[in-house]
């Protein structure tokens, strides 16, 4: 019975991997929702709902939450769905993600990393600004203190798309890098977004 299972579970993975709905909701119906939502897999430990995430199966990743994966379980690194969805930046899924009841958009993963700070670094402006409109607090310093600053910018005449400039710089005695500080740029920071 445990050969069989661990069969099943394979093809499970495989299935999410490939993006093969009919083959997932299979799976799902022989062993219960309840066993194969909460189970973790592979050595990142990720659920289901990771996987699907991961791989950028926005139906897979519906059907899940339809049948209450939890959007809070945790990786191997703490990363919770909201920090995985950056491996692939899909708008679709973060907004799938997003209009789930009680999002965590402030959860910090092993290194302090919150979601909105993941989609900064990956360039992603929809992103942020969804991230923020939910409520993202972007003057969380991650676990050795740093803030990351994000100015926008709009490319040439041709091309109006938001570029993005980060700097990394400890909170320390300087001041100039302060949450206060921070916490007065982000009024500048949303109304720049907003107006794209």
């Amino acid at each position: 019975m445990s050969q069989k299972r661990n069969s099943q579970n394979a093809e499970f993975v495989e299935f999410i991997r490939k993006g093969d709905l009919e083959g997932v909701k299979r799976i799902l119906l022989e062993q219960g929702n309840d066993l194969l939502l909460k189970k973790k897999f592979g050595e990142f430990k990720e659920t289901a709902l990771h996987l699907a995430v991961k791989h950028g199966h926005e139906s897979i990743v519906k059907h899940l939450l339809e049948i209450g994966a939890d959007i809070h379980a945790t990786d191997h690194h703490l990363r919770t769905v909201l920090h995985t969805v950056f491996e692939t930046g899909d708008i679709n899924i973060i907004t799938l993600i997003l209009q789930c009841q009680g999002v965590k958009v402030n959860a910090t993963e092993e290194y302090g990393n919150t979601p909105v700070k993941l989609a900064a670094e990956k360039g992603n402006i929809r992103a942020v600004k969804l991230l923020m409109e939910k409520g993202a607090d972007i003057t969380i310093a991650d676990k050795v203190g740093c803030l990351y600053s994000l100015s926008l910018g709009i490319s040439t005449e041709f091309h109006q798309t938001p570029d993005f400039e980060f700097s990394r710089t400890p909170v320390g005695d300087l001041g100039w890098n302060s949450p206060e500080l921070w916490r007065s740029g982000k009024e500048f920071l949303q109304t720049q977004i907003s107006g794209l």
